[in-house]
This record gives structure tokens, C-alpha cells and sequence, in this order.
């Protein structure tokens, strides 16, 4: 159990580097306008030209405090969820290592992945109802825009049980579930079968294969996010995902299942492939 503790402490770490570092990002975004280009891609990387003068300019008006407005809740934001995944990912791999003390098990492309997938299972079923949550109170400040919300969590999380009982906390769990496995087994799997490859073995080369781990869960797991996003969690049938994607698909093609936002685009740059090497540089220095 100490191991789970420090593993969760070890990512929360991890992800509050990462974020803290994208921060500046993330306040200069409403500065950048509109992007021009023939293409999405084209569009963002011309938005990445403009944001080193945009942070230069942010700097120079209001200093550091400026950079890091907002960053304190930037890194509490969803941070309890990659927390879990980690620490799940972690305690499910030493149990398999236990179970197949083989050297070759441990470099299966397979099995890593297996293990990024259970750990998504486990991560979803214990958070899921806080994914609920958010989504009822996301939802209720969309319909109410201009009236100050104050609403808790745990507020959400009694006005669900009051409204649907406990079957309410698992609405929408399948599409969530669907989307968390195939998010974390590229993420774990991918990362920890290429990690540490060749001579050198340094922290540069593990961020390498961090972005392709990342980009790669990225394009499995992103349909079904957008589809969490557009239905609220409104609906856990299988079947139903099925038939959205498909809709989504005739309706703005393959573009229309990927098309993430220029935030979205620069964070997915960052903070996701900044958390696998931090955590695994925390775990050398910290095991216990």
C-alpha cells in the first residue's frame, strides 16, 4: 500500500511540473487570434510562431505574476484521475511481474499494453462518478452563463443521487470506459515497452518516444473523447457510440473525429509526454 502512496504522490508531482510549465502557454492563447493557413495543421503551426513573442509581451506587461496566472488551479484541474491511472498502472504491473517472473514478459508490447488498459478500467470505475459530476455542473453553467456558480462536487455528486439514485454515477460509463482503455494502453503501453532503447538511454531519448506514445493515444482514444464531451455523459450504451461516430464521420469526415482545439493542439505537445518522463524520473530517485 505504501508503494500506491508514493506513486500517487510521485504523479501528482509529475503532473504539477508539467502543467505549471505549460501555464504560460495557456494564458497567452486568448492573445493569439484567429490563425491563418490553407490547413488545421498550417493554422497551428503558425499559431505556434506567434506564442514566443505573445509570452515576450505578457512578460514584459506584467512579469512572472502575469505568466502564472492561474496556474495553482490549473494544476488541481483533473489531476486526482492520472494520479489514479499511474498508481493503478504501477501496482498491476508488479503483480504481473509476479505472476511471469520471465525477463522477456517485461519488454511484451502486449502485455504493456494489457497492463495500460487495465489500469484505465480501475482509474474510470472509482473516478467515474466525478466525471458525472462534472459534466451535470458543466452542463448546468452552460444553461446559466451569466449567474455566479458555486457549486461543489460533492453538491453534483448528491443532486445525481438524488435524481437517477446510484445508477446515476455510472451514466455514460461505457463510452467512458471505452474511451480510458484505448487512451491508456498506447499511453502506458507504448512508453514503457520503448523506453530506455538503446545505448544512450537518456532523458531526451524517453521524451521522444513519450511524444509518439502520447500522439499515438491521442489519435486511439480521441472519437470517443469528443463524444463524452458532446452527449455530457449522457448515455453508457455501446451501441450508441456505434452510431455517433458513424454520424460524426458522414457528417464532417475523418477530420471531424480528430480535430482537436489549438489549446487542446499545444497542451497535447506538452504536459502529457512531460508527466511519463517526470514520473519515471521520480520513481529512480524516490523508490522506496
Amino acid at each position: 500500500m505504501d508503494q500506491v502512496w508514493f506513486d500517487l504522490w510521485r504523479t501528482a508531482a509529475a503532473i504539477g511540473i508539467a502543467k505549471s510549465l505549460y501555464t504560460p502557454i495557456m494564458n497567452v492563447h486568448p492573445l493569439v487570434g484567429n490563425l491563418s493557413g490553407n490547413s488545421e495543421m498550417s493554422r497551428y503551426i503558425s499559431g505556434l510562431k506567434i506564442i514566443p513573442s505573445k509570452l515576450k509581451s505578457l512578460y514584459y506587461k506584467g512579469g512572472y505574476p502575469a505568466l502564472f496566472k492561474g496556474n495553482l488551479p490549473h494544476v488541481l484541474n483533473n489531476i486526482a484521475f492520472p494520479c489514479f491511472a499511474f498508481a493503478f498502472k504501477e501496482l498491476v504491473r508488479s503483480g504481473f511481474y509476479v505472476a511471469n517472473p520471465y525477463g522477456k514478459v517485461r519488454t511484451s508490447l502486449f502485455n504493456n499494453l494489457a497492463i495500460g488498459g487495465v489500469a484505465g478500467i480501475l482509474a474510470t470505475t472509482i473516478y467515474h462518478p466525478i466525471f458525472v459530476a462534472e459534466a451535470l455542473m458543466l452542463s448546468e453553467r452552460k444553461t446559466r452563463p451569466e449567474a455566479p456558480y458555486s457549486k461543489k462536487v460533492s453538491e453534483a455528486l448528491k443532486e445525481v443521487f438524488i435524481r437517477k439514485g446510484l445508477k446515476g454515477f455510472y451514466a455514460g460509463f461505457g463510452v467512458s470506459l471505452i474511451t480510458r482503455i484505448f487512451q491508456y494502453s498506447f499511453y502506458f503501453g507504448i512508453y514503457d515497452t520503448f523506453r530506455h532503447i538503446g545505448r544512450g538511454r537518456s532523458v531526451f531519448s524517453n521524451y521522444i518516444v513519450a511524444h509518439i506514445a502520447s500522439g499515438i493515444s491521442f489519435l486511439a482514444y480521441r472519437p470517443f473523447d469528443l463524444l463524452i464531451q458532446n452527449q455530457l455523459l449522457g448515455s453508457g450504451n455501446i451501441l450508441n457510440v456505434k452510431t455517433n461516430l458513424e454520424q460524426a464521420y458522414k457528417r464532417d469526415g475523418i477530420k471531424g473525429l480528430y480535430k482537436p482545439s489549438f489549446p487542446l493542439f499545444t497542451r497535447n505537445l506538452i504536459v502529457p509526454p512531460l508527466v511519463l518522463v517526470l514520473f519515471d524520473e521520480f520513481r529512480k530517485l524516490t523508490l522506496p
